[in-house]
């Protein structure tokens, strides 16, 4: 609102004065005739009396009041000057013999400072009219990147002001008050500076691991084939602040590393020692119920595979041990052992479910069902 004020301080002068300047030369021609007739009032009628005294005469004392008139209109209405000040928002006309604008200052009683300073010309006038705008110099205050001026001015616009101390202006800067505005006394000026810059964050993605049996590696062992590395996200924003303040975060790229996958081979070997003392090495070992079978009593001898039935061949669920497997059969509490025997039969049998092939019926019998491990040995 200052601002609006301050510039219709300084408009309306100019605007009244060119809609009223015929209003000032009527007035300068009333002043003129005022004096005019002054001074016909007072010296024209002692000089028409004197006239007539001497000469006697009308026709002759009429035109010695001529020559009177012209004498006086030459002499001090011709030399009646007008002068109109403009100062700090406030018009002044003054009117003066005086022919030198700072001489009819001081008449008026108008003082500038020395750092105060006139638009207008100054030199000396004779019977006509001079305009004199009076700029006053006062201080506004100026703060940018975190400093602030007390700077001198008069009749300055925001922009030529911050130009004067240095200031450089960056793309979205908020200058307040516009840059176009009037400055006056006391005025803030404050420019809030706005400063884009990109932050990258980097979050990092685990990497998978893949774990492959080797059957030729002992039970325990492991060996990365391959190392895992971590992936990661790298996003990009631009941050705009402004008075070092955060006023935008806006997401601009993300791009992504993918991460590579550790293999790592670990080993499934183990080894059993049978009761004879061999030593075995297997790859599995299942926990077992163990049920025993002939074809003792049989008209067909031989198994899925084809071939006789025997000792040292078992039937499972292929699902959980394929056909053609060699496996060693001992029991749950080491008791007992069966031995090293092949798959060869399915019995139709679910799940870990092994059946035993013995030579008789008794045999079979006398076994029934027990519990057993299961160690599948390399070669299946």
């Amino acid at each position: 609102m200052r601002g609006y004020l301050a510039q219709l301080r300084f408009s309306l002068p100019y605007i009244v004065h060119s809609g009223g300047r015929y209003l000032f030369r009527v007035r300068r021609f009333a002043q003129k005739s005022r004096l005019f007739f002054a001074a016909v009032c007072r010296r024209g009628g002692r000089a028409v009396r004197y006239a007539r005294s001497v000469v006697g005469s009308r026709a002759v004392s009429l035109l010695c009041l001529a020559a009177l008139l012209c004498v006086f209109y030459g002499k001090y209405i011709t030399q009646l000057n007008f002068f109109v000040f403009y100062d700090d928002g406030r018009m002044i006309v003054h009117e003066t013999y005086a022919t030198s604008p700072l001489e009819a200052m001081k008449e008026a009683g108008i003082y500038i400072g020395g750092l105060d300073y006139l638009q207008g010309s100054l030199a000396p006038i004779r019977g006509s009219l001079a305009e004199i705008i009076i700029d006053r110099v006062y201080d506004v205050t100026v703060r940018y990147d975190g400093r602030h001026f007390s700077v001198s001015t008069a009749g300055e616009t925001v922009a030529s002001v911050l130009a004067r101390t240095g200031f450089e202006s960056r793309v979205g800067d908020r200058i307040a008050p516009r840059p176009d505005t009037a400055t006056y006394a006391d005025m803030e000026i404050t420019v809030l500076r706005s400063i884009s810059a990109f932050d990258t964050v980097t979050e990092s993605i685990d990497y998978d691991t893949i774990t492959r049996e080797n059957h030729n590696m002992n039970a325990g062992t492991s060996v990365v084939l391959q190392k895992g590395e971590p992936g990661s996200v790298i996003s990009v924003y631009e941050v705009i602040t402004v008075d070092n303040k955060v006023v935008l975060r806006e997401l601009v790229s993300t791009s992504y590393v993918e991460p590579v996958s550790e293999i790592v081979e670990v080993g499934t070997r183990g080894t059993v020692k049978t009761f004879d003392g061999t030593v075995l090495a297997y790859s599995r070992r299942l926990e077992c119920t163990a049920t025993a079978y002939t074809t003792e009593r049989w008209t067909k001898k031989t198994n899925a595979l084809g071939n006789i039935a025997r000792v040292g061949t078992i039937a499972t669920d292929p699902k959980v041990i394929p056909y053609r497997s060699m496996v060693y059969v001992v029991a749950a509490n080491n008791k007992w052992e069966y031995g090293v025997a092949r798959v060869e039969d399915s019995g139709g049998f679910r799940g870990n479910h092994v059946d035993l092939y013995f030579d008789t019926y008794d045999e079979c019998i006398n076994f029934g069902k027990r519990k057993c491990v299961v160690y599948v040995l390399y070669g299946d």
